[in-house]
Formats: structure tokens, C-alpha cells, sequence
């Protein structure tokens, strides 16, 4: 009984540090609004050159939000091995409708290609970032599904 116990205590600690190795909420939030204002600068291609810069300063002032409060207790974690996969996974979806959605505003003047894009990115990221989390914390930590 005292082994049994004991591995039941084991696999406890092994989910409460899979929880705690997870981000917040709101760093997946913040990536979302990064890529999509870049998924909306396509739209600025015939601005005047002041107007144009408005998705960089939009992108500054979300950057700058982002660093002012960082919580303290979220542990860092090293990306390693076939950790990298669900993220390169996320970039490359990314990648690839930001390509789509920038040829098809370009070629035939679809306005709505970049906004339904930015859209995407950012729900997307809110979708998937969590779940990358999640699947990063279980590998740290040791939990199997």
C-alpha cells in the first residue's frame, strides 16, 4: 500500500507541476494581437507614409504593454526536441495565410482578405496557444495524457 501511495503523490505533484508550468491566458492574447496587426498590414500598402505607420506604432504599444507586467511565478521552460513542433506548426499556418491573404488583397483587390486573415490569426492563436501550453507543460513535467 505505502508504494501505491506513494506513486499516486508522485503523479499528483507530476499534474499540479504540469498547471503551473502553463503561461497565462493573456501571452497567447498578446501574440494573437501582434500577428493580427501584421496580418493587417497589407490594407496599409496606398497610405500616405505617416498613415502606413500606424500598425508599427500599434505593434510598439502592444510590445510595450506586454513587458510592463510580467508575472513572476511562471517558470521558464527550455524548448527541446520534438517540443519545437507544435509551435513551428502555429508559425507556418501563420505564415501561410498571412501569404494568401497578402496575394489575393494584391492581385484582385480583395479588401476583406486581410481583415478575415487578421481575424483567423488571432483567433487561431487564441485557440492553439493554449493547447501548445499545455502539451509544452506535460512534457516538462512528465504527465502523460
Amino acid at each position: 500500500m505505502d508504494a501505491r501511495a506513494a506513486l499516486a503523490v508522485v503523479e499528483r505533484t507530476r499534474t499540479v507541476n504540469a498547471q503551473r508550468l502553463q503561461r497565462p491566458r493573456r501571452y497567447w492574447l498578446i501574440a494573437g494581437a501582434l500577428l493580427a496587426v501584421h496580418g493587417l498590414i497589407p490594407l496599409t500598402s496606398g497610405w500616405p507614409l505617416v498613415a502606413s505607420l500606424a500598425p508599427l506604432a500599434l505593434l510598439v504599444t502592444i510590445v510595450t504593454f506586454a513587458a510592463r507586467r510580467q508575472p513572476s511565478a511562471v517558470r521558464k521552460m527550455r524548448l527541446r526536441g520534438h517540443m519545437w513542433l507544435p509551435l513551428l506548426g502555429l508559425a507556418l499556418a501563420a505564415g501561410v495565410l498571412q501569404a494568401v491573404s497578402t496575394v489575393l488583397y494584391g492581385t484582385y483587390g480583395l479588401w476583406w482578405t486581410p481583415v478575415v486573415a487578421a481575424a483567423m490569426l488571432f483567433g487561431g492563436t487564441l485557440l492553439a496557444g493554449p493547447a501548445i501550453d499545455r502539451h509544452w507543460a506535460r512534457e516538462v513535467s512528465g504527465v502523460e495524457r
